[in-house]
């Protein structure tokens, strides 16, 4: 009988230890994502294309952070990594809001996304941007043609995970103590018998 119960502590034990390990894998990594589309050059009727010329920004979907390049026909390229200066842009996945700077590599300017009033959003459920950004060399930038989705990175299983580490130590508390109550009333027939 004793062997049985061994059997059953360690069925749950490996179990419960294989969710803990393979939690992680349960919850999906998520890549970079590709911001698509244009912005309008409010001043001058020119676009920054996203979509051609290698054009390669991305966000990151965990901390929203902005890196790679886009091709400017006012500009040339412009870095969202601000030329690896602090202040490089981001997008607030909680809020929407867009801030820092990205750098204009021909001309040494920045399209500010934090001051001067600028006011570029992301919406997360149709992922387009609005709103305008300040370009020292351009004046303002319309980035209402830009698009960013983002996947779902999967879910916070930690509270499942708890749950059910809880549940199977319960369970397995309740079990050895009906055993336990089982082999005691043996012992008592035996022994008083």
């Amino acid at each position: 009988m004793k062997h049985i119960l061994k059997q059953k502590l360690v069925i749950i034990t490996v179990s419960v230890l294989l969710s803990i390990l393979l939690a992680p894998v349960l919850v999906s990594a998520a890549t970079s994502e590709p911001v698509s589309g244009t912005a309008g050059v409010v001043n001058t009727g020119g676009e920054i294309d996203f979509d051609n010329y290698n054009s390669n920004a991305v966000v990151d979907p965990e901390t929203g952070a902005v890196s790679g390049y886009v091709w400017s026909e006012d500009l040339g390229w412009i870095d969202f990594l601000n030329n690896g200066e602090a202040d490089s842009v981001e997008v607030d996945l909680d809020n929407g809001s867009v801030s820092g700077l990205a750098y204009a590599l021909n001309t040494g300017g920045h399209v500010d996304f934090t001051n001067y009033n600028s006011n570029v959003v992301w919406d997360s459920e149709s992922g387009t941007l609005s709103g305008y950004g300040w370009s020292e060399d351009l004046g303002w930038i319309d980035f209402a043609g830009a698009l960013l989705t983002l996947p779902e990175t999967g879910q916070d299983i930690r509270g499942v995970l708890v749950v059910g580490v809880v549940t199977v130590f319960s369970g397995l508390c309740l079990i050895l103590m009906k055993e336990r109550n089982r082999v005691a009333g043996l012992s008592r027939i035996f022994l008083f018998d």
